[in-house]
């Protein structure tokens, strides 16, 4: 890991991971439309076919201490 770049998110979207302006995931705040690029913080490849993705179904957890 290179950075502290978990996770970020406001009105317009959800982003985890991140560096050099670039997220591992990046979710529209309608929740349909996403992006995927190589991040640093994870040092991931990009996790769709191409870069732009359709998201059909999302599972969010929480866990609570």
């Amino acid at each position: 890991m290179v950075n502290d770049y978990f996770i970020y998110g406001n009105h317009d979207f959800l982003a985890i991971g991140g560096g050099q302006g670039r997220f591992g995931l990046w979710l529209h705040s309608d929740l349909t439309h996403g992006y995927t690029q190589h991040c640093l913080t994870f040092n991931n490849p990009i996790l769709a076919p191409g870069n732009a993705f359709e998201c059909v179904a999302i599972e969010i957890w929480d866990f609570q201490f």
